[in-house]
């Protein structure tokens, strides 16, 4: 039993710390997981930013070529106003990108913290600890990127400023122009303002874009702090389920240590009862001998007062005879010595009697003095056997008692742990749902992108078909694209990888869940072969109990007999002694009367 309530105590203390560990584990890899997803939209909004500046910078070289040819006009002018646009939509996302890299700041600080408490599980501390240095570095060249980006947008500030004062005198020049130059005009502002249309819906998508990231971050942060509320919470109840069953387990410890010891003194019991009953049979036979010696020296002593008596008659005619016949014959006295004769060997066979009945009455009184002290050594063990069982019934009273706080506890572990379970299960289920959309919301955004990334191209071949001044810029901006497809399918890529092993992490904490029900299981098998025998050892107790009583009973009953007998034969023993000296007196009278 003990060797089966320790393996059972060591499954259950490493079935919970493994689950604890389990759900830090888990908790510090989405965190990792929602860390890179943000790192990952930083990169790409920068990238997409530096895309953007490109264009902008080859904008700026071209009115900067336009400054000194002098050849402002009214399509230059429309292309200043495009260029005031733009620039402000990069202020603005510059602003953005701002706040978004002090959160991911915030963030890395928060899962390095996270990552230092799990220095307990060794393998997934080390992949975790390089995976962070990893997105420390890429955060850094993203960084470095941003800041030329930010020093881009003051620079084209400036030649706003600059640009600004030329589009007055450029404005009075139009108006003093021709009407074939008005046509011109009309025709590069329909060209202008496609293009702004163009560059307006792209930025409007990519804005769109950026808020659906931003409200996906945002969820996954409300999603992560119920986490930890929840882990937290969960280690707290797990520390003092912990903490219970260790008590459970004490006690339990205890009381099987109570029972072997109570087995124990009931066998001692038992075997004194044994021996107080083969003594007590010894005794019994030892009063039946003493009884058949004393029917023996009864009927010893009727011979003997029987040949008194006839010795008694034969002194008294004896006495008669001499009195009478003093004065007789020879013959007489002849005849009165050969009666004489006859009546010494008797009297030499008398004495032999007598001191053998004082050698028996000797051993008698020797054979009373040894039941004496058993009887006394017999009453004394009756009255610790009683003590004893006066104590193990105090001793079964307590165990009683900490078998039903045992199982009281047990039940309260029980539930604790199915409580435990269930939220660990929804917890499982919300983890599942949010890898889920997760996935899901991944690949709506990639093939969003795509379809957006088709469109530019189908823009990009149209503005290369009608501008054929434009081909080199347009060249380089499809090769950007076909980098930013490539990196999306790098990305998709590592999206299935994160859900392969989001499911097989699934599948760990499902396995965890079945072994956690099989615990369960074999502890409540434990319980009730506990449970069992239990009532079976009360069952046992109650029998012994009822034995020993019984016992008892019947060992009083025995010592009353034997102290009825004693003073029986000490009265028999007294009266002898009396007849005896009185058979005494009588013999020295006789002697000294012959």
């Amino acid at each position: 039993m003990n060797t089966e309530i320790a393996d059972l105590e060591t499954l259950v203390s490493l079935s919970d710390e493994d689950n604890v560990m389990g759900d830090l584990g888990v908790v510090s890899s989405t965190m990792v997981t929602r860390l890179d997803l943000s790192l990952a939209c930083f990169s790409e909004k920068v990238s997409n930013l530096g895309n953007f500046v490109m264009h902008l910078a080859t904008m700026e070289s071209e009115f900067e070529t336009s400054e000194k040819d002098h050849m402002m006009g009214i399509g230059s002018v429309l292309k200043v106003l495009e260029f005031d646009l733009l620039c402000g939509a990069l202020d603005s996302l510059v602003r953005e990108l701002d706040e978004f890299l002090d959160s991911l700041h915030y963030g890395i600080v928060e899962v390095r913290e996270r990552v230092c408490s799990c220095t307990h599980l060794v393998q997934s501390f080390i992949t975790l600890q390089d995976k962070l240095l990893d997105y420390e570095e890429c955060l850094r060249q993203s960084v470095e990127m941003f800041i030329e980006i930010k020093i881009h947008s003051a620079s084209f500030q400036r030649t706003l400023c600059s640009l600004k004062k030329i589009k007055i005198g450029n404005s009075e020049i139009v108006k003093e122009g021709s009407k074939p130059v008005k046509v011109n005009a009309a025709e590069m502002k329909l060209q202008t303002i496609e293009q702004q249309r163009n560059i307006l819906t792209m930025l409007e998508k990519s804005l769109a874009k950026e808020r659906d990231l931003e409200k996906n971050l945002y969820h996954s942060r409300e999603i992560q702090e119920k986490l930890k509320q929840s882990m937290s919470s969960l280690e707290h109840e797990l520390v003092q389920a912990e903490e219970e069953t260790i008590d459970v387990w004490e006690r339990l410890f205890e009381a099987d240590n109570a029972h072997e010891i109570l087995m124990g003194i009931s066998k001692s019991l038992l075997s004194r009862l044994q021996i107080s009953h083969f003594n007590l049979n010894g005794l019994s036979r030892r009063e039946s001998e003493l009884q058949a010696k004393l029917e023996t020296f009864v009927e010893q002593l009727n011979t003997r007062d029987i040949i008194l008596n006839k010795i008694e008659s034969s002194t008294g005619e004896l006495n008669v005879s001499l009195i009478g016949q003093t004065n007789g014959s020879e013959a007489s006295s002849k005849d009165a010595e050969d009666t004489q004769i006859p009546s010494d060997p008797e009297v030499f066979a008398l004495r032999g009697k007598v001191s053998l009945l004082e050698k028996q009455l000797k051993d008698s009184e020797i054979h009373l003095r040894n039941v004496k002290s058993s009887s006394n050594e017999y009453q004394n063990m009756y009255d610790a056997s009683c003590a004893e069982v006066s104590n193990t019934k105090t001793h079964i009273a307590e165990l009683k008692e900490t078998v039903l706080d045992a199982e009281s506890r047990a039940d309260i572990a029980e539930a604790k742990c199915k409580l435990l379970t269930e939220t660990n299960s929804k917890l499982n289920e919300e983890l599942n749902l949010l890898k889920g959309d997760g996935g899901i919301m991944k690949l709506h955004l990639l093939e969003r992108q795509l379809k957006e990334i088709y469109l530019q191209l189908q823009n990009s071949e149209s503005s290369v078909e009608a501008n054929k001044e434009k081909q080199s810029m347009l060249y380089s901006t499809i090769r950007d694209m076909e980098n930013v497809i490539n990196d999306h399918k790098s990305k998709v890529s590592k999206a299935e990888s994160r859900a392969e092993s989001a499911e097989e992490n699934c599948i760990i904490l499902s396995e965890c869940n079945d072994e956690l029900n099989e615990e369960l299981k074999f502890l409540r098998i434990g319980f009730k072969n506990m449970e069992e025998s239990l009532v079976r050892e009360k069952e046992e107790k109650m029998t012994t109990a009822k034995d020993i009583g019984m016992r008892a009973k019947l060992f009083k009953e025995l010592v009353k007999q034997l102290v009825i007998e004693r003073e029986r034969l000490k009265d028999q023993l007294s009266s002898l002694a009396s007849e005896n000296k009185i058979l005494a007196v009588k013999l020295k009278q006789i002697y000294k009367e012959a």
